[in-house]
């Protein structure tokens, strides 16, 4: 599949029958930074804990054909003497970090799972490597907004403080730092990206993400149920990026030696309030649905976005307003956002639609 990136290919070569791990690469964007690098030529294999092919996965998509061109490795970045055996065995030339405990709101239900994975992961990973004669020439590690904590500036840059306080926050923070840690102490050549929030087609955690959980709702059964603005969440602001740029930025810094032992914020392609994301999405979909059933489009419209109080939230702690300075990696590699907001949306509510109710007219 030809995307918005092969126009350009600023890494040609790099990945051209290199070696790359990805953890948690049947997850939501470690399948998109899968797909990208079989499309470069690099021989990939798949670190997770559930490889099986009934998984709602990209990587199982039959449409996309990559499961038969990639190797599977189903293990446990928390259990360390898994990944000594594997990195005994295999040489890779770039690991991509992604496996992580990723749904917040069960983060306070279950915080020494969150901490094991998220923080202990990494750190597990470079404890398996540091003591091989062959080490990786890249270490990217996906880290997030969230390590900033509340804002009181404009934006974070990558000099902010950390103050990330929530369960999945802190954790994700210890990795962050360690990371880079493991690096000055060691020697090893990580690299640490902070993301936003990523949507797309191919996230199939749609009971708690915002994008997808509000397409479920529209397309995912008989009659259209209006999605859900959480009440907390009307004054939130959070920067969006569509998911194929996130791996775009992956593969950019791994390949770039300047970006080893440093750490980058994630240029957005939107920053907006969350009332206004969900009404695009609503209004869009019905655009489009307008294209197969016109009945279920003005259901859409007439039943718009419902406002509730977030149940059962003891322990989670949300975050008013987010928003990151991407000048850093945009100097360092280049690093720009080529999908505009609206066109990922519209991919996205493509996919959605054709997911759960077909594509065909």
């Amino acid at each position: 599949m030809i995307n918005d990136f092969e126009r350009t290919r600023p890494f040609d070569g790099f990945y051209e029958g290199a070696k790359v791990l990805v953890t948690g690469g049947m997850g939501f964007v470690g399948a998109h930074i899968v797909r990208r690098l079989v499309g470069l030529g690099a021989n990939v294999t798949i670190l997770d804990l559930d490889c099986s092919n009934q998984r709602l996965s990209m990587i199982n998509d039959r449409r996309e054909r990559i499961r038969a061109r990639v190797t599977m490795a189903e293990c446990d970045v928390g259990r360390i003497e898994d990944l000594r055996c594997l990195f005994s065995t295999e040489r890779f030339d770039v690991i991509f970090h992604l496996a992580a405990y990723s749904v917040i709101e069960r983060s306070a239900l279950h915080p020494i799972d969150t901490i094991h994975t998220n923080a202990l992961g990494i750190v597990n990973i470079m404890e398996a490597l540091r003591s091989l004669n062959h080490k990786p020439t890249a270490i990217v590690l996906a880290s997030t907004d969230k390590v900033y904590g509340e804002m009181d500036t404009h934006e974070y840059n990558e000099s902010s403080p950390l103050r990330g306080i929530g369960l999945y926050d802190a954790a994700k923070l210890a990795g962050d730092v360690f990371a880079r840690t493991y690096h000055e102490v060691f020697g090893l050549p990580t690299v640490v990206l902070r993301l936003c929030n990523l949507f797309g087609p191919h996230d199939y955690n749609t009971d708690f993400r915002l994008i997808p959980k509000a397409l479920t709702h529209i397309f995912g059964v008989a009659e259209p149920i209006a999605p859900i603005l959480y009440f907390d969440s009307l004054s939130h602001w959070r920067d969006y990026l569509y998911v194929e740029d996130a791996a775009h930025a992956f593969l950019q810094v791994a390949a770039s030696e300047r970006c080893r032992g440093d750490v980058f914020n994630i240029s957005a392609t939107a920053h907006a309030a969350t009332p206004e994301i969900l009404k695009t999405v609503v209004e869009m979909s019905a655009e489009y649905e307008a294209l197969f059933d016109r009945d279920r489009a003005k259901k859409i419209v007439a039943n718009g976005i419902s406002v509730a109080v977030r149940a059962n939230n003891v322990g989670v702690l949300t975050i008013s307003r987010q928003h990151l300075d991407g000048s850093k990696i945009r100097e360092a590699v280049g690093f720009e956002p080529q999908v505009r907001f609206a066109d990922g949306v519209q991919r996205t509510i493509e996919f959605y639609r054709s997911h759960y109710l077909g594509s065909g007219r």
